[in-house]
């Protein structure tokens, strides 16, 4: 595995990674755990919890649209990310979809901790040291917090799972870990339960292309192909709605470079060209990508349905900040704050 990947882990700690782990067999080992728990079909299964969070999205813009009053959609969805994975990890909301607001500093202590990664994933040998000096000195805070905010609501599960208060819906992904622990504790610890709820808070966000999507979500409607809210099996079935979210993904990728990696010994040939040792090997998937790849399916037919965005190009009232896009260091412009206009 190649280096870059030590700076998204804590150097000093013994508790499993799934994303840091060097040794191929030991993180084949340890993805194999909870792998099921992250399969298309046991995600589906899940899926009235994403309709949940989409509810309450919709009711929040409805506010906004009523009220004609300007909001930064990227915010709002990050709040929607947030709440989603909460419901699917834990099976309760975070809430942010609540308050609109960056809860306990999660927000900031993931993008803080990201840009780390990003900039000292180039140059890993320096990993040690500087997290060291940025831990003494609290400039690297959201490593800490993101595990806090994680163990404090995997504590809160435990004690609702073992009143036998959590029987009711659909099974969360802790759930389903804990259930796994309680049936063989050797099987998976609560270290490894607890670096699961970790990655997913951590990793689990043109006017052409809206109006062709507004005719082909028009179309699947009127031939009764569209439930509400929209389905993820039905959202597959659209291929312009595909097609966009593929095209997005192309041009502002989740992470923005190459991820790296090392060729095995002997060397490698890929399309006819020889890589020599010592340049890229093994597979690193994102194990959580089903759950983006619903959300994502999911959200953007329905509020496109339902609502025309307009920017707010009158007030000058623009967020005028700059946001690091996650592990890539791709500096964005966040989105112009705007306004919704409810469709008839």
């Amino acid at each position: 595995m190649s280096p870059w990947y030590q700076a998204s882990g804590n150097p000093f700690s013994t508790l499993p990674n799934l994303f840091t782990e060097p040794n191929p067999h030991v993180h084949a080992s340890s993805r194999r755990k909870i792998a099921a728990a992250y399969s298309m079909t046991s995600l589906v299964r899940l899926e009235p919890l994403v309709d949940e969070c989409t509810t309450i999205l919709e009711a929040r813009l409805r506010e906004f649209a009523s009220a004609d009053q300007t909001f930064d959609l990227s915010l709002w969805m990050q709040c929607f990310a947030f709440d989603v994975i909460g419901k699917i990890t834990f099976g309760e909301r975070f809430g942010f979809l609540d308050s609109g607001a960056d809860i306990d500093g999660i927000m900031a202590s993931l993008t803080e901790y990201l840009n780390h990664c990003a900039r000292v994933g180039v140059f890993p040998e320096w990993h040690k040291t500087l997290f060291r000096r940025k831990m003494k000195s609290r400039s690297l805070s959201g490593v800490p917090n993101i595990r806090r905010f994680a163990s404090t609501h995997l504590e809160a599960k435990s004690a609702k799972t073992q009143l036998g208060e959590d029987k009711d819906g659909p099974v969360d992904i802790i759930t389903r870990l804990l259930s796994i622990q309680s049936e063989d504790p050797d099987k998976i610890g609560k270290d490894e339960i607890l670096s699961t709820a970790v990655m997913n808070i951590g990793a689990g966000s043109d006017t052409t292309s809206i109006a062709k999507l507004r005719e082909e979500i028009a179309s699947y409607e009127v031939n009764g192909l569209l439930s509400n809210p929209v389905k993820f099996a039905e959202a597959q079935k659209m291929p312009y709605l595909q097609a966009v979210i593929k095209e997005a993904l192309r041009v502002h990728p989740a992470a923005g470079l190459i991820l790296g990696r090392v060729v095995p010994e002997g060397g490698a040939l890929l399309a006819g060209q020889h890589f020599p040792p010592g340049f890229g090997q093994g597979s690193r998937t994102c194990i959580g990508k089903n759950i983006s790849l619903m959300e994502i399916s999911k959200v953007i037919p329905q509020i496109v349905r339902q609502f025309d965005l307009v920017p707010d190009t009158t007030s000058g009232n623009r967020s005028g900040k700059r946001r690091m896009c996650g592990s890539s260091r791709r500096k964005i412009s966040t989105v112009n704050l705007v306004y919704l206009r409810k469709r008839e």
